[in-house]
């Protein structure tokens, strides 16, 4: 296209686009026509969110000076399978949380055999509830303690 056309397009094709958009909001009865208007889009976004994570408390029986959190550390998000073992720690929250014992169990060795390396760790999991923007805003978070628990696979075993 020569550089004059654009000129001449571009604000048409824009003034069109809005034009076209408000009116199929307002004389179609809040219809939301998409691409071209779409005040809906993001409506059905939930008001909370709900993550699970895993603090470390000690390893090889020493207390840590500071827990260590397994979602918010680096090395677990450059993981080569981070999305499946944050899958399994999900998973081994949500069951925690609704008192499936057989399936925390399972879950339970996944998330220690995966994520865990060191053989003597203690650890509990946390279930997060937020509202994204206060979070945001804010970085608070309303925290619930679903367990804790010890791997110990050391050589006693």
């Amino acid at each position: 296209m020569r550089p004059g056309l654009y000129r001449v397009f571009l604000p048409l094709f824009l003034a069109f686009y809005g034009v076209g958009g408000l009116l199929t909001h307002s004389r179609f009865g809040g219809l939301d026509l998409y691409p071209l208007f779409a005040w809906g889009l993001y409506a059905d976004a939930p008001p909370s969110e709900t993550q699970y994570t895993a603090r470390l408390l000690a390893i090889d029986g020493r207390a840590l000076p500071e827990p260590i959190d397994v979602m918010g550390t680096p090395d677990f998000h450059r993981a080569p399978d981070y999305w499946s073992d944050a899958g399994v720690l999900t998973r081994f929250g949500a069951a925690l949380e609704a008192g499936d014992a057989a399936e925390a169990g399972a879950l339970r060795r996944q998330f220690e055999a995966n994520v865990l390396r060191d053989d003597r760790v203690r650890y509990e999991v946390l279930k997060r509830t937020y509202n994204p923007l206060r979070r945001r805003e804010t970085g608070a978070w309303d925290e619930v303690r679903l367990g804790a628990f010890d791997k110990d696979t050391g050589a006693g075993r």
